[in-house]
């Protein structure tokens, strides 16, 4: 594999997959994956398999304790996916490569933690992106599309409860960002989105995508992978 074993701190090995983009575009869209999900969610995939066909290159992996990475599902928090996305960038760097980073879900709200003090991260892109993580955590039971509460670890529910929200925390983030949000998302509102944009109009896109779900099922999947690749085209150059 292109960047060998990935450890993070606690030196469990991160699972991900590499789709090799244009030999001269060094860029790399780093993909991390939202709750119980991992490098082969289907959004995942089929995000990092349109995007490679354009030339970029790719790095899909699955945070600890979920997928095939190491580490316990019990332990998987926002908080330590935090240290694994930081284990990636750095390899990523290590070997020439201009991080992007895509977060679904969770997995955005680790990239907005992330890109709020690692310059390293070049442009940042949020699907579905949690931003009221304390509220999320109250409300979860109430939602009629999560069947199982109990899949959410103690620990998972602590670190939500800890962390409440990343507004105040995202306005450190000056590079270009993507957000993209379904209309019909009954898991995360869209109003996760839409409050991060006032006063960074110039530097933040919002996207609210007609009759989308959380999960862009369907055929939204194509749009997104349109939308980013679109917007990611027209801010960069190879490189």
């Amino acid at each position: 594999m292109k960047y060998g074993r990935i450890i993070n701190e606690m030196g469990e090995a991160l699972d991900y997959s590499y789709h090799s983009g244009a030999e001269n575009n060094h860029y790399v869209l780093i993909i991390g994956h939202g709750l119980d999900g991992n490098k082969d969610t289907p959004l995942i995939l089929e995000l990092s398999n349109k995007v490679s066909s354009e030339g970029m290159s790719v790095l899909r992996f699955s945070f600890s304790g979920n997928g095939n990475s190491q580490g316990k599902y019990t332990e998987s928090t926002i908080s330590k996916g935090i240290i694994d996305l930081q284990a990636v960038i750095t390899r990523v760097c290590e070997q020439g490569g201009r991080p992007i980073y895509l977060g679904h879900g969770s997995g955005a709200t680790v990239g907005t933690l992330v890109g709020a003090k690692d310059s390293r991260i070049q442009f940042l892109v949020s699907l579905a992106g949690l931003a009221e993580t304390k509220k999320f955590c109250m409300n979860i039971l109430n939602l009629e599309s999560v069947d199982d509460n109990s899949q959410l670890s103690e620990n998972l529910k602590e670190d939500l409860r800890k962390i409440k929200s990343v507004y105040s925390l995202s306005a450190s983030i000056l590079i270009p960002w993507l957000l993209i949000h379904g209309s019909e998302d009954k898991i995360v509102p869209v109003t996760d989105s839409s409050s991060l944009i006032p006063n960074f109009e110039e530097t933040r896109d919002l996207v609210e995508l007609p009759n989308a779900d959380h999960f862009f099922s369907g055929e939204s999947v194509a749009k997104v992978s349109g939308i980013i690749i679109d917007w990611l085209g027209k801010r960069i150059q190879p490189c």
